[in-house]
């Protein structure tokens, strides 16, 4: 993870994400924040980062990520 800029109180939020691959146990997703400054209109990223996320079964073991529906 990455902190580019402070975010403050009052200041506005928003959070773009999309998924970067999807392995046989594993999702990784790419997270970016942009702010906006209560009295201003320009945008700032803030933070981004990268996350990987291992799909586990009831014994809190790796088990393989589902099929996507079609």
């Amino acid at each position: 993870m990455t902190f580019h800029r402070p975010v403050f109180v009052g200041d506005e939020v928003g959070i773009d994400a999309w998924i970067v691959r999807v392995g046989r146990t594993t999702l990784r997703i790419q997270a970016e924040v942009r702010r906006r400054e209560r009295e201003g209109e320009a945008t700032m990223k803030a933070t981004e980062g990268l996350f990987t996320f291992v799909a586990t079964g009831p014994a809190r073991r790796p088990r393989p990520i589902p099929p996507e529906d079609t």
